[in-house]
């Protein structure tokens, strides 16, 4: 902004002088863009961090679930616990606080006293790839009985 005078026929208002300048309607202008690319970039950032913050959720209420699966087979004695059958059965539907998902469990026997529970819980609609994957849980269950460690008392 260079200062010159004004050139006008009326005097200056009270308060003020000829060659008091103000902000042009293009430096406005400017300053409105780079004040709106700001919040731009400010409002995108917030929404990322809400998607990711959602998608926290889910998951954790996800492997909430396949938590609580786990843990309803490790309380069944192991002679009760049976084997999934090939093709394995379709996965039953859990409704969550946030959303559905499906759980399927598949109990193989490893060895004549072990079997491997693994418990899969996937969020059921979710719009964000890492939001979307399936949570696994992995446990070993054994007969009951004295392992080869066992030292009597």
């Amino acid at each position: 902004m260079s200062k010159k005078p004004r050139q006008t026929d009326q005097p200056p208002a009270r308060g003020t002088s000829r060659d008091e300048d103000g902000f042009t309607i293009l430096e406005t202008m400017i300053a409105l863009l780079v004040l709106m690319i700001v919040l731009l970039g400010a409002a995108a950032t917030f929404t990322y961090a809400i998607n990711y913050s959602a998608g926290g959720a889910i998951r954790a209420e996800a492997t909430k679930i396949a938590s609580a699966q786990i843990e309803i087979l490790r309380e069944t004695r192991y002679v009760d616990l049976p084997i999934t059958p090939t093709p394995a059965p379709q996965p039953i539907l859990i409704t969550g606080s946030l959303r559905s998902y499906s759980v399927m469990t598949t109990i193989t026997s490893e060895t004549s006293t072990t079997k491997k529970i693994v418990v899969t819980c996937a969020p059921q609609n979710v719009s964000q790839g890492w939001a979307a994957s399936a949570i696994t849980l992995i446990t070993y269950r054994s007969a009951g009985g004295k392992g080869s460690n066992y030292v009597p008392s």
